[in-house]
């Protein structure tokens, strides 16, 4: 299923602010319930349909994870069929990158995506995107790259 990315407003109809019943009903898909690690609020995994989506902790959504099946499209790309060197440069053009071990991201976009293997190999496959609300990451300080 495609998601068509807006950057710091969703992806094709669920939107950033959005509470937990909204997004249920917006994806009409089943789903887990889950929490990352105990700091963190918990959140929902939409497994037939790619999706885990993060809410802060009024409840209102805040990030989209996207891995397969899901499509995350972003200016007509698909954002898992790049490798980490091409999202660095799609980032990149938007402006600065901040990254980490695991990959790149846009705070400017409110895109990022993950690929296990990125610090060792820049050609490593994206595995899963983000889309994310502003202000996100400021609780996950990264240092910019360029």
């Amino acid at each position: 299923m495609k998601f068509d990315i807006i950057p710091h407003i969703g992806a094709s109809g669920i939107n950033f602010g959005m509470d937990r019943h909204q997004v249920r009903q917006a994806t009409n898909s089943p789903f887990d319930i889950f929490r990352r690690d105990e700091s963190q609020s918990l959140s929902e995994h939409y497994y037939m349909i790619g999706i885990f989506a993060y809410y802060d902790e009024r409840g209102y959504l805040e990030a989209l994870e996207f891995s397969r099946p899901a499509e995350p499209i972003f200016a007509g790309i698909d954002l898992l069929a790049l490798d980490v060197l091409q999202a660095r440069a799609m980032f990149s053009a938007a402006g600065p990158i901040l990254d980490d071990v695991d990959g790149p991201m846009s705070e400017t976009l409110g895109i990022g995506v993950w690929a296990p293997d990125a610090k060792d190999d820049p050609m490593a496959e994206v595995e899963a995107a983000i889309a994310f609300s502003p202000k996100y990451y400021e609780k996950y300080p990264k240092e910019p790259l360029g």
